[in-house]
């Protein structure tokens, strides 16, 4: 159950649907703006409905296996002590799809979306500490990457706040040091203070 959870979440997350949305609008999401197939490239390449179907379809990416796995109950095939971690493996599993994913020789985005739908499932409470910490980042700086960087420390420190030493815990971590490293291109831009505002086209 341990390596099927994690499958069934990599399969699902690896569906690259910035891909297959901005195709049906004759677009190569992979290269325009960003390059980046997340939902916030494609809003601003393809609309603010494409880019908001995306969002939907990433959340749901992570959230779906995540769910399934951490509420599962088959009483002849599954110890009710093992059902957290097929949860968290499950997440594990999606988040890793989209960054790494197989349809796109294991390339893909930046899981942000999707790591909101695990913990969706696994951690909600902590989902809104982070949403919060991503709304504030991006009404104040404008910029999505900001709220971005924001909510995966804010994640993974309320995540070991809340539930300690927990597996959830260092999935959170997991998720938010793949995050970082998917981000190092706007941290540089960051830096160099020629990074994108929310609003405007480009990276």
């Amino acid at each position: 159950m341990y390596v099927l959870s994690f499958i069934v979440g990599y399969l699902l997350g690896s569906i690259p649907f910035g891909v297959l949305i901005a195709r049906i609008k004759g677009i190569d999401i992979r290269s325009v703006g960003s390059g980046n197939i997340g939902f916030t490239n494609v809003l601003r390449t393809c609309g603010t409905m494409s880019g908001l179907i995306v969002c939907i379809l990433d959340v749901l990416k992570g959230f779906i296996p995540s769910f399934i796995f951490s509420r599962l109950v088959t009483s002849h095939l599954i110890f009710s002590s093992t059902l957290p971690i097929c949860g968290v493996l499950a997440g594990a599993g999606a988040i890793s799809g989209h960054i790494f994913s197989i349809w796109l020789k294991f390339r893909g985005g930046k899981g942000v979306a999707t790591s909101l739908g695990v913990f969706l499932a696994l951690a909600p409470t902590a989902v809104l500490i982070a949403l919060l910490s991503w709304g504030v980042g991006v009404a104040v700086t404008r910029m999505v990457s900001v709220g971005s960087l924001l909510s995966g420390i804010a994640l993974p420190t309320a995540c070991f706040i809340l539930y300690g030493n927990n597996p959830i815990s260092y999935l959170a971590l997991f998720a938010a040091i793949l995050s970082m490293i998917k981000h190092l291109g706007n941290i540089k831009r960051l830096v160099k203070g020629n990074e994108s505002r929310f609003g405007r086209k480009g990276r």
